[in-house]
């Protein structure tokens, strides 16, 4: 959402100008009241004044939630979290990228995967070393994706955009990337543990 549009709702939710149009607003009723008592000598309040004053009212309380699901959205799209341990990069061996989930995946594996020879029991052990790294990469330009949370996405066609800085591209997710990145993981160790367990097959 533009800032100009969030600064406009806040000053009008919460700032001088709610301060002042609030009372303004809960007292047209009456003083619409006061006006045709005065005119024709009986106390009536218009229906309009009470339309137009829960209007107004209603607009300031939706201003005030947009604003807030703004800077909720703000404070998201800017604070990042640590999922999980970092390595160093001498520690990887890089094996090449996938594609899942409409964007491109880099495929690594600690280094001395397969040291302890090939078994039933090391085998799996090995494969519970392969990593997918996040973020994932543009599948037009191979440049690193940003995550920014949508101000309209919903649960229902995404509520998170995967863009890229390089191209443009972009992508809906309803999820963020440390959440695909675990659903690639076992995506990409379940390829390895069916070659894996084909290879023992065949050799016996």
């Amino acid at each position: 959402m533009k800032e100009w549009a969030i600064k406009l709702l806040t000053s009008i939710a919460t700032g001088l100008l709610a301060k002042i149009f609030i009372p303004v607003i809960l007292a047209l009723p009456p003083v619409a009241g006061l006006i045709i008592y005065l005119q024709n000598g009986e106390w009536e309040i218009p229906v309009w004044a009470w339309w137009v004053s829960g209007l107004l009212l209603a607009m300031i309380g939706i201003s005030w939630i947009i604003v807030k699901r703004a800077r909720s959205l703000e404070e998201e799209n800017f604070s990042t979290t640590l999922f999980a341990v970092v390595r160093p990069a001498r520690a990887w061996t890089d094996v090449g990228s996938e594609e899942h989930f409409g964007v491109n995946w880099r495929v690594r594996y600690a280094k001395n995967l397969f040291s302890r020879g090939i078994s039933e029991e090391t085998a799996e052990s090995s494969i519970s070393k392969i990593d997918v790294q996040s973020p994932p990469l543009c599948p037009k330009c191979d440049t690193e994706l940003y995550e920014k949370s949508d101000f309209w996405g919903t649960a229902l066609w995404g509520k998170y955009v995967w863009y890229c800085v390089g191209c443009g591209f972009k992508k809906r997710s309803k999820e963020k990337f440390y959440k695909t990145v675990d659903k690639v993981k076992r995506i990409v160790r379940g390829q390895a543990r069916r070659e894996l367990t084909n290879q023992l097959r065949d050799t016996n």
